[in-house]
């Protein structure tokens, strides 16, 4: 089971990424780490049951997903909280001049050029042996004559409304925050020393989903009950320059309505995925070889290793056949490294340094023609992958419907 998790910033947010002073770079979305700290600092300070700390904290029984802005520029992609927020996937591609879905506009005459996905035109150039260049095309520009224009990759995060079909881009803008230094001497205004900091605005939105894998209801309902008094408390802060003022936040636990993903669901989504695949590639007059391709799409980053425990930036078939996916093949892929820093709160200390697999990235796997264990496959999405998968390291979707419903050179 999953719950759905809608936070609201009283005061601005700031989550610093790194410890170099002089390159600072602001998230733009509420870490799944922050989460959890927040919530285990919190109960640490407030209640006095090892044993619930341990369910909720120390089991990974709970996956506390990040929480992504929710701040469209339509009241009913806002008004939505039934459908997940999630990172553009790094196949997203929309014009250079004008970026954006063709729905973010908030007045009649706001130009956007659209986005489309370019995951079929980039797997069928990589399985021509990276010789038909001509099937790469349609990622480097769209329309025709003088209605064409050139596109670009394009990150941030989406929702797409399944009742009105209306998909668009968070439009969270960071706000500066200026300060003034203090003498230590005479604790008053150091003179000459002025500096500003990046911040999260107040009464932003932000989205998440928690995952409980074994649908365990007493820890939920354990989990509900902490986050409602720690509200009420008004003791829920997170982040940094908390002793500035910032940092503090409303949350609510939503159960969700509707059923979790089912085998027969994702299923019917990698067929449809292939009757696309296929008919993209006898479009292009280009033989592909036979099996069922398989799109895995990261919802957040991903931390994994190698047998001598250093940090790997590639998913592999090995990864999918530990979970019971064997002969699994690697078609393409595309993702950045990312390096990962924190700062344990309970213990006071730095978290090692290492590096993840950027949110967004995709890899397509073929597998063979007569794969059948689509409870597996349901498996790796709920559990997901790698490492620190309760601080929401590691998720994933399986043949995402942006792949399905952007596909083509459809621009929306």
């Amino acid at each position: 089971m999953y719950l759905r998790v809608l936070i609201t910033a009283e005061t601005p947010l700031s989550f610093r990424d790194g410890t170099d002073l002089l390159a600072i770079e602001l998230n733009r979305y509420i870490p799944g780490t922050a989460l959890l700290g927040a919530l285990a600092e919190a109960h640490v300070q407030r209640r006095n049951d090892q044993t619930e700390f341990a369910a909720l904290f120390l089991r990974e029984r709970v996956r506390f997903g990040n929480a992504y802005p929710e701040a469209f520029n339509h009241e009913d992609l806002n008004n939505a909280p039934s459908q997940p927020v999630r990172p553009l996937p790094l196949t997203a591609r929309s014009g250079k001049r004008f970026p954006g879905f063709r729905g973010d506009g908030r007045r009649r005459g706001d130009r956007y050029d659209g986005v489309t996905d370019a995951l079929l035109p980039l797997a069928l150039f990589a399985l021509s042996g990276e010789q038909r260049a001509d099937l790469l095309d349609p990622v480097r520009s769209a329309g025709s004559g003088a209605a064409a224009f050139d596109l670009d990759r394009i990150s941030g995060f989406y929702r797409r409304d399944a009742l009105s079909a209306r998909i668009g881009r968070a439009q969270l803008t960071p706000s500066l925050r200026s300060h003034t230094g203090i003498n230590y001497h005479t604790g008053t205004v150091q003179q000459n020393i002025l500096y500003s900091t990046q911040v999260l605005p107040e009464g932003s939105h932000f989205w998440a989903a928690w995952r409980i894998p074994d649908g365990d209801a007493t820890l939920a309902q354990a989990l509900e009950s902490l986050v409602e008094d720690l509200v009420a408390e008004q003791a829920l802060r997170l982040g940094n320059n908390r002793t500035r003022g910032c940092g503090r936040i409303l949350m609510q636990i939503v159960p969700a309505d509707e059923a979790d993903d089912c085998a027969e669901a994702l299923a019917e989504r990698v067929a449809h995925f292939n009757r696309l695949f296929h008919a993209a590639a006898h479009a292009a007059q280009l033989a592909i070889p036979a099996g069922i391709y398989l799109p895995l799409t990261l919802t957040s980053d991903a931390l994994l290793h190698d047998h001598l425990l250093r940090p790997r930036v590639q998913l592999t078939p090995a990864d999918l056949a530990a979970v019971g996916i064997p002969a699994a093949t690697l078609v393409f892929h595309t993702a950045t490294a990312r390096r990962v820093r924190g700062w344990n709160s309970l213990l006071g200390m730095p978290r090692a340094d290492t590096w993840a697999i950027g949110m967004g990235a995709v890899f397509l796997f073929r597998l063979p023609a007569d794969f059948t264990n689509w409870q597996a496959l349901l498996s790796l999405q709920v559990q997901g992958v790698g490492m620190r998968r309760a601080e929401g390291y590691g998720q994933l979707s399986v043949a995402d419907a942006f792949h399905q419903a952007l596909a083509g050179g459809v621009m929306a």
